[in-house]
């Protein structure tokens, strides 16, 4: 959601910018823009739409080591040319990107008006343009700091001034890496961005402002003060952003499952848990994160303590039950996700235990997070996501198995049961991965429906909800998952003939109460497809779709996302980067 990019260096800053801004599409976004500075003066261009309409305008940019862009996913005001960023203050000396939401914009907006400031946008980004302009007296540090008091809200800023020869940065509630190299700086907020010539990068917190030179940052607190900071070293490498020959990343990511499932497995490393007693587990995620979690709930049910599972959107406002003795997991692919990031802060503050699963290491989320568990995954780009929501499953299990094992709720032979089936899940995985024909005649079964069902129970309703966010995401039909025993409580008020219906069904001793109410649908002309090993249970009621036993639940869900995406396939969608979704969420 939103890309920021900065340069100096010895380099024309556009095309590095530009280069850096594509690396981030994958995120999600409508507009974008770029500002550079030269002989004094900032020189700006923007568009609506994809990239393609940008690059057309980059010959109007001068030369320049200096610069600034950014990739818009709408929020306030409708996605055009003069809601895009950068934005300029009043006297045109300030240019500022930023991710995030200011959300006193409106008083800011009237200060600032009354004192004579002119707003063309209807943004709440405009605003800091504007009072880096009135707070500027001299001293870039000192408006920068009177500014950032100002805001109320997540922000992370890349500024640019034609009073200085020096990128600006700084954050609070939103990712923001300032990359190194020799005689040459980043800023973005995403480490994919990051060229591979900056091996390292700098993480500031919130409330400290970079300053950024050729090659060199430092970094002050709002006070003034120096901080020092670790240096981290870039790993990324180009071939994660291939294709390798896949007509989409989707379906890339989707194949790279069976080995991301074995390289979260083999990377697992027993935690050292600050408390051996836990009085209740709590489970937090968004999307398919909270899908994630609210499959695994069940593993966590066997260490005998209250598990909940809880939309993290929601968490910070319900008044949690927390003390010591409670652990909290956030779920997280990204690792900023902005509503998982305050509920782990909220638990943190409450005085709970503390653990992250997420994909990306050093992410705000893994930071701060006490018992640290990462998917390994490798990195995803598609917006739907597919091998992190599998190694977020696998991840909690593990974590759970452990947990159980410490607890003495397991032996240690179980535990390494548990590991062994993965390893399983993975090798079958990898077979079911090997024939794709049935998936792509189920897509063309159903690419022109308007309505489809998702029904499931315990584990397989987790699935069907990840199943149909699957389909909705990225094929535009609308899709709706229940709980299989609720359809008879109103929504099979909704089944006629011709509707149609999914069902996984993974878990042996509920099949036969799945059967009862598959009958009910086809009772009354509804067709259902059953992803299940029990082939023999539903053949005569349903059109199976074959999955193994060993990690079924794995395969399903596989099963799930081909479905999905090649009926968006076949519907002629931009499967990478869907309508309106962003791949990373960083705001509310």
């Amino acid at each position: 959601m939103c890309g920021i990019i900065g340069y100096i260096g010895k380099e024309n800053a556009t095309p590095i910018i530009f280069e850096g801004l594509k690396k981030s599409e994958y995120r999600g976004y409508d507009s974008a823009g770029i500002s550079v500075s030269e002989g004094g003066r900032l020189m700006t261009v923007k568009a609506k739409g994809k990239l393609s309409a940008l690059e057309r305008l980059l010959e109007a940019l001068p030369y320049s080591h200096l610069g600034i862009g950014h990739t818009r996913w709408a929020t306030h005001g409708e996605p055009n040319e003069i809601n895009s960023h950068p934005h300029l203050s009043t006297d045109g000396k300030f240019a500022i990107v930023h991710n995030g939401i200011i959300e006193n914009a409106a008083e800011l907006r009237r200060f600032l008006c009354d004192r004579g400031f002119e707003m063309v946008s209807d943004t709440d980004s405009e605003v800091i343009a504007h009072l880096l302009e009135y707070y500027y007296h001299g001293d870039m540090l000192a408006a920068i700091k009177s500014t950032a008091l100002k805001l109320k809200g997540a922000y992370a800023l890349a500024i640019l001034s034609s009073y200085t020869d020096e990128l600006y940065a700084v954050k609070k509630d939103s990712p923001l890496i300032i990359g190194l190299g020799k005689n040459e700086s980043v800023i973005t907020s995403d480490i994919a961005a990051l060229p591979s010539q900056c091996k390292e990068y700098l993480l500031p917190e919130d409330n400290e402002i970079g300053v950024i030179t050729e090659g060199k940052a430092v970094i002050y607190s709002l006070g003034g003060e120096p901080v020092e900071k670790p240096y981290f070293i870039n790993s990324g490498t180009s071939d994660e952003s291939d294709k390798l020959g896949y007509p989409h990343y989707m379906l890339k990511e989707i194949f790279e499952q069976p080995a991301a499932l074995e390289n979260t497995l083999a990377g697992f490393s027993e935690p050292d848990l600050p408390k051996s007693a836990l009085s209740a587990v709590i489970l937090c995620g968004c999307g398919s994160a909270y899908h994630a979690a609210l499959l695994s709930s069940r593993y966590f049910s066997r260490l005998g303590v209250p598990v909940s599972v809880m939309y993290a959107s929601e968490f910070r406002y319900c008044d949690p039950l927390i003390d010591s003795d409670t652990l909290f997991i956030a779920i997280s692919q990204s690792g900023e996700t902005a509503d998982t990031l305050f509920s782990l802060r909220l638990a943190a503050e409450k005085g709970a235990m503390t653990a992250a699963v997420v994909n990306v290491a050093n992410s705000s989320i893994y930071r701060e997070a006490q018992i640290k568990i990462p998917t390994r995954a490798g990195r995803e780009i598609a917006v739907a996501t597919t091998k992190g929501f599998t190694t977020q499953v696998e991840a909690l299990r593990l974590f759970s198995a452990y947990l159980t094992l410490k607890a003495k709720k397991i032996t240690p032979e179980e535990f390494s049961l548990a590991k062994s089936e993965i390893a399983a899940a993975a090798s079958a995985l990898k077979t079911m991965l090997s024939d794709l024909k049935i998936y792509q005649k189920t897509a063309y079964d159903i690419f022109s429906a308007k309505n489809i069902f998702f029904i499931g129970r315990r584990e397989d309703y987790a699935l069907a909800k990840e199943g149909a966010l699957k389909l909705k995401e990225i094929s535009y039909i609308h899709a709706e998952s229940y709980p299989a025993g609720e359809l008879k409580h109103g929504t099979i008020s909704l089944i006629e003939r011709g509707s149609i219906c999914f069902a996984p069904v993974t878990c042996a001793d509920l099949k036969e109460k799945m059967l009862s109410n598959i009958k009910e649908i086809t009772a009354r002309g509804g067709s259902v497809y059953v992803i299940t090993p029990f082939r023999e249970t539903f053949s005569a009621d349903a059109k199976v779709l074959p999955i193994p036993t060993d990690g079924a639940v794995y395969c399903a869900a596989s099963v799930m996302q081909l479905i999905a995406y090649y009926t968006a396939s076949l519907k002629g969608l931009d499967i990478d980067k869907p309508r309106n979704l962003a791949k990373s969420v960083t705001v509310e």
